[in-house]
């Protein structure tokens, strides 16, 4: 019974821990507005523009505490909603 018990606590825990990461990662795609202040912050501190898309992915993954597939999804969250823009492997900041 004892192990049965402690079998089924590691898998809530795991599931949980599951849970807030999906969350946590949707919540970031959804912000939009903490989106772009991230990534018109890395165009300030890089002091240049273009950037290359590797040293966005980079900044993202620092920053946001995620690993690479998330950041290529925030970076197209980012070119569907006008804040950046890729060609050829450069990116550039959308101005308004």
């Amino acid at each position: 019974m004892k192990p049965l018990l402690i079998l089924i606590c590691v898998f809530v825990a795991g599931f949980g821990l599951y849970l807030y990461k999906h969350s946590h990662h949707r919540n970031l795609a959804a912000d939009s507005e903490k989106l772009r202040a991230t990534i018109q912050r890395i165009f300030q501190e890089a002091g240049k523009s273009p950037l290359s898309q590797n040293r966005l992915i980079k900044e993202l993954k620092q920053r946001f505490h995620v690993n690479e597939k998330v950041a290529l999804v925030l970076i197209s969250r980012a070119r569907r909603e006008g804040i950046i823009k890729v060609e050829e492997g450069q990116v550039t900041l959308v101005e308004e």
